[in-house]
């Protein structure tokens, strides 16, 4: 019988692998030192070797990419990596020194990041030479020699991008060099050409928008389940619940997830605003000088009811400032600030510091009313995102657009208004029967 060990077998062409995968890392950092691109050694977490990290030019900061495998390596060597640089808030890339940029696509009403096989061919066409099926590209151009090209991801995309898709963008228009340029092409061209695409066959496309990695899970999250989960002993209103999971599984549309939150707390405005309501009455009635037999106290107290009826704090800001001081407690709210170091130099970034032009929440201010502050830059952004002017203000509101920079940078207040929808639920929560 044979010693033959197939698993020393595997660790010996393992180990090679690794000892190429090494050597490949050299060249790539010697080029990258050559081109002043950092890099940083890193671990692949699948096979415990090693990987590396290029810190790739992005507008005015750097896009990392991981190669974990020799043949990552091998594409990056073959290509010339050095002459691109991503563009922000894209998974596309552009050159400069060629004015050609190169933008992936997904297909509009699907969940995965690219375009279908099927799709792809009946947006491409197919070609066959000697037996091989070649996917084909739809060019076109414009004036000033501008072209735009839907066509296979090219193989430079697919090795910058670490990952494999289908259909790409490419507009060449020689001239252009800023990432602001780019962008500004990449957005109006691909917008009017999509629409045609659209109406031509039906097949809706879409730029893909790159996404920063996730915030690590909070020390909730890490909780053993196990040891914590128990039979349900309270139960929610089913309409914003519902909104609620609506609102959890939108993921990647932060417009539609901030007001699916929103939404929650709407729902509950009539109970917490009228509990508002009933508390002002009743001060009225209780004071000890009150009479009912004089006009003064009995206008009084109509006024504190037409006001309920008629706007005044029955308004919808002060409705949700309602709501949330019924359910918010204020030093919870401090610890949930406080939990992230990330989270709260965010919201206490000045109206004018701020991406979203929002007014800042003063955490350093031991004295503020932290739920009113909270209240107002929910409603504030609420307004922003549907587009209305704020009540009792002045002047136009700034509007947040789908895929604009501003709505990108939601994610720490829709955090803001998803904790706050947690704890109104809870709130608003009756005993479980089933």
């Amino acid at each position: 019988m044979s010693d033959h060990d197939p698993a020393e077998d595997f660790i010996n062409e393992h180990q090679a692998e690794i000892d190429t995968r090494v050597a490949l890392f050299d060249k790539v950092k010697e080029r990258c030192a050559a081109a002043n691109l950092a890099t940083s050694d890193d671990i692949n977490l699948e096979d415990d070797g090693p990987a590396l990290i290029v810190h790739m030019a992005c507008g005015r900061g750097t896009r990392e990419v991981k190669l974990e495998e020799a043949s990552q390596a091998q594409s990056f060597l073959d290509m010339d990596f050095e002459r691109y640089r991503f563009l922000p808030g894209y998974d596309a890339i552009f050159c400069p020194d060629t004015g050609e940029l190169e933008a992936l696509l997904r297909q509009l009403g699907s969940t995965l990041q690219q375009v279908s096989l099927v799709t792809r061919a009946r947006l491409l066409g197919k070609s066959e030479t000697r037996g091989r099926v070649r996917m084909q590209s739809l060019e076109v151009t414009g004036e000033n020699s501008t072209k735009a090209i839907l066509q296979p991801e090219s193989s430079v995309l697919s090795a910058l991008l670490a990952r494999p898709s289908r259909v790409s963008l490419k507009i060449s228009q020689p001239g252009l060099t800023s990432a602001e340029e780019f962008e500004k092409v990449l957005v109006k061209l691909s917008n009017a050409l999509f629409f045609q695409v659209e109406h031509l066959s039906g097949i809706g496309l879409g730029l893909v928008r790159h996404r920063p990695q996730p915030a690590p899970r909070s020390k909730q999250s890490r909780t053993n389940l196990a040891e914590v989960i128990q039979f349900p002993t309270m139960e929610y209103d089913e309409a914003p619940i519902s909104l609620y999971w609506y609102g959890r599984n939108a993921s990647g549309i932060p417009l539609l997830q901030f007001l699916a939150y929103y939404q929650v707390l709407e729902y509950y405005y009539p109970v917490y605003s009228k509990a508002e309501a009933n508390r002002r009455v009743r001060h009225v009635l209780k004071e000890p000088g009150f009479r009912a037999d004089r006009d003064a106290d009995v206008n009084r107290l109509l006024g504190v009811i037409q006001a309920a009826r008629g706007g005044g704090f029955f308004d919808e800001r002060a409705q949700l400032s309602a709501t949330l001081k019924e359910c918010l407690d204020e030093g919870e709210l401090r610890e949930f600030f406080a939990a992230d170091e990330d989270r709260k130099a965010w919201f206490i970034k000045s109206e004018k510091q701020s991406v979203l032009k929002v007014r800042a929440i003063p955490l350093n201010d031991s004295r503020a009313d932290l739920v009113s502050e909270v209240a107002e830059r929910i409603y504030q952004i609420r307004c922003k995102i549907v587009h209305t002017k704020a009540e009792g203000g002045a002047g136009e509101v700034e509007l947040l657009l789908p895929y604009s920079r501003e709505a990108e940078s939601l994610t720490h207040d829709i955090e803001l208004v998803r904790y706050a929808c947690q704890k109104v639920l809870i709130c608003a929560s009756v005993p479980f029967q089933l």
